[in-house]
């Protein structure tokens, strides 16, 4: 059985290898410097951008986000009720979701579409982080 499996394994690396290379070398260089040269553009937010593009947002977007991060509880609720809030205000969508298996049930939380974030941790304090995140990409970081 397994002299079998091998000869399986073996034989569709063969077939993957022989349709790479009957492919001319021509062709794959012409794809190449056609869709270099084409005005396809990523529209993913790059990680050295991330902070350029909240800075950049419209002035009542970041003014609201600041009155919401400067807030207390009892004007907003929890932590949690201002992570809601602020990414309302962004239009940013995001997910939080329970690590599976985890011994301590941590979360984590997911800015969705083009953001690339990932903040991990327990309640409450992983909305405390994602808090902090908003202060520092937004430069608020002289609130409280």
């Amino acid at each position: 059985m397994l002299s079998f499996v091998q000869n399986i394994s073996q034989n569709e690396n063969q077939q993957q290898l022989a349709t790479v290379d009957a492919e001319p070398a021509e062709k794959t260089f012409r794809t190449y410097r056609e869709l270099k040269k084409s005005d396809i553009k990523p529209i993913s937010i790059r990680i050295r951008d991330r902070n350029n593009y909240f800075m950049r947002l419209p002035g009542e977007d970041r003014q609201a986000v600041y009155e919401i991060l400067k807030s207390d509880g009892a004007t907003i609720g929890t932590n949690k009720d201002k992570v809601d809030l602020i990414c309302k205000t962004l239009k940013i969508r995001y997910d939080i979701k329970e690590i599976p298996d985890h011994p301590q049930k941590h979360k984590f939380f997911v800015l969705l579409d083009d953001y690339d974030c990932v903040i991990v941790g327990k309640e409450p304090y992983l909305y405390d982080r994602i808090i902090e995140y908003f202060k520092i990409m937004m430069n608020f970081i002289n609130i409280y």
